[in-house]
């Protein structure tokens, strides 16, 4: 049947911290009301019956044009036909805190304290959505963090769900600051991409929005990552807008130059989450104007570039 709706209402998952969602956009941060399976939640196995049942009444509002309030006027919806199925083909693993940098943009809001939290395990969860045939073979797989490369998980998740072709493909974010062998593994098989919010082409400007001293590690790690012209493939940059801060040409063109010197065509396009909040996600003239000229800038060096969350939610309330 053909309505307005999007893949992670139909079909999606998402593993935070203390909740379990369909969904891990929080469009004009509208957060309060994400379409919730447990509105609290710690790691116990998830009722199919509660999964699905839920799933059918989101996907009867979507039919009957009537959306919970965060997804209303959600740049993800689109209209099509929509398979009906019950399954899950879209997870997003986002669960635990764990980082090694601190910047001044992340939206988690984490503490020291949280950063050394222990958090579910979340493999017997897939094993178990996987083994009742719910996980379909050929899902995606999207992780943000904390930071996964030093997660706990890491290797097994890679090992089981990524390396083992169950993906179709695993997005991963990441800072770079540590290098894993397994993410690389991943990548070289072609079985994930990662995206590395580099946000800067300095070392001054990298503490500055980091709050650690690790831009040469990255750097290094960045040497690892691209080694083969598979990861090179596989390889993005991100670019995090904070206005007033590295919201110059010149810092873009450093960041640039560092993506051409390792090969790296890929480069992702985003803003400040707080910002756009604090803004309610109308950006001012020259916020625009500035995101428009380095965009063209990237692609006329001849970069393939692609726009992000926060930036796309705010072109979405600009329309």
């Amino acid at each position: 049947m053909e309505y307005k709706s999007c893949n992670l209402l139909e079909h999606g998952i998402c593993f935070y911290e203390t909740k379990l969602c369909s969904c891990c956009y929080t469009p004009q941060g509208k957060s309060q009301s994400t379409p919730f399976f447990y509105p609290l939640y710690n790691g116990e196995k998830v009722s199919t019956d509660l999964l699905f049942s839920k799933i059918n009444r989101y996907r009867e509002y979507s039919k009957n044009n009537k959306y919970l309030y965060p997804c209303k006027d959600c740049y993800k919806l689109e209209n099509r036909n929509w398979s009906e199925e019950n399954y899950i083909d879209q997870v997003y693993i986002t669960h635990f805190k764990n980082c090694n940098a601190d910047c001044i943009y992340c939206i988690t809001e984490a503490t020291a304290e949280d950063k050394k939290k222990k958090t579910y395990n979340i493999m017997p969860v897939l094993n178990d959505l996987r083994d009742k045939g719910i996980l379909k073979e050929g899902c995606e797989f999207h992780i943000g963090g904390g930071e996964f490369s030093i997660y706990r998980e890491c290797n097994d998740i890679i090992n089981t769900y990524i390396l083992s072709g169950f993906t179709e493909i695993c997005a991963i974010a990441t800072n770079g600051i540590a290098y894993s062998e397994a993410i690389f593994n991943a990548m070289n098989h072609n079985r994930a991409v990662i995206i590395i919010s580099l946000d800067c082409g300095s070392e001054r400007m990298y503490k500055k929005i980091k709050r650690v001293n690790a831009f040469n590690s990255v750097i290094n790690n960045l040497r690892k990552y691209t080694k083969t012209k598979t990861c090179r493939q596989n390889t993005f940059l991100k670019y995090i807008i904070l206005p007033g801060i590295n919201n110059n040409r010149k810092e873009f063109e450093k960041f640039l130059n560092i993506a051409e010197n390792f090969g790296i065509q890929g480069i992702k396009i985003d803003i400040d989450g707080k910002y756009c909040s604090r803004k309610n996600y109308i950006l001012d003239k020259k916020d625009w104007n500035y995101s428009a000229n380095i965009i063209d800038y990237a692609k006329n060096r001849g970069f393939e570039v692609e726009t992000f969350s926060f930036y796309n939610q705010c072109l979405a309330a600009k329309c």
